[in-house]
């Protein structure tokens, strides 16, 4: 109990602290750093990240002295207008604690990009591996595309992700007959076929988006 008081004491804060908007659609203004409580409130602020680790954002207002973390479990999404990056708050499948991917589709269905850490004895620092997952409607959260099997994670086989992309696409038979009749499965194209889809127009080249 004495926890549930916390995180609505924190979200009211947040809430009073900053420039609020309703959030029912996201702001136009995309040169301005905001974020977006879980209650639906849109609050522009700065974002920053920390020095030592520059995946943890954190938030400012003008009214506040310091910059606080921004916390998945208290706020829906934040956009990063320096990055032109917008995140929002996950439950991955068999994970305790939500956190935030980046959102590099937005629409109907969205493609997450997520970045697992991979420590290695034989390479210093180690590696990312990247998994995009993806959802349509706000409906059952997929894995779609990976570059590498090594995640730790339940990936299905290259078919099987293949076959569930499909079906998202279905609705749409000209995107859909624009997927069949190619056999890339690469990052940029499925990309392309997710905008297509989304906003009806096709794009070749990801270079500097």
């Amino acid at each position: 109990m004495k926890m549930l008081f916390k995180k609505i004491f924190i979200v009211i804060m947040i809430v009073a602290s900053g420039s609020v908007v309703n959030a029912q659609k996201l702001p136009n203004k995309k040169d301005m750093d905001y974020l977006i409580t879980a209650s639906g409130d849109t609050v522009f602020c700065k974002i920053s990240f920390s020095f030592f680790n520059n995946s943890k954002a954190r938030y400012k207002t003008a009214e506040m002295k310091s910059a606080v973390a921004i916390d998945p479990n208290q706020i829906a999404a934040y956009y990063d207008a320096k990055k032109k990056e917008l995140y929002t708050s996950i439950l991955l499948p068999d994970e305790d604690e939500s956190q935030f991917l980046q959102v590099v589709e937005d629409g109907p269905i969205r493609i997450y990009k997520f970045l697992k850490n991979v420590y290695s004895a034989y390479s210093y620092g180690g590696s990312s591996i990247i998994i995009w997952f993806m959802s349509k409607n706000n409906g059952k959260l997929e894995q779609i595309k990976t570059n590498s099997f090594l995640t730790g994670m339940d990936i299905s086989s290259r078919k099987e992700r293949e076959d569930v992309f499909g079906e998202l696409l279905k609705d749409k038979p000209e995107v859909y007959t624009k997927y069949a009749d190619s056999k890339k499965f690469s990052f940029d194209r499925i990309r392309s076929l997710v905008h297509l889809y989304n906003t009806g127009v096709w794009v070749d080249d990801w270079t500097g988006n």
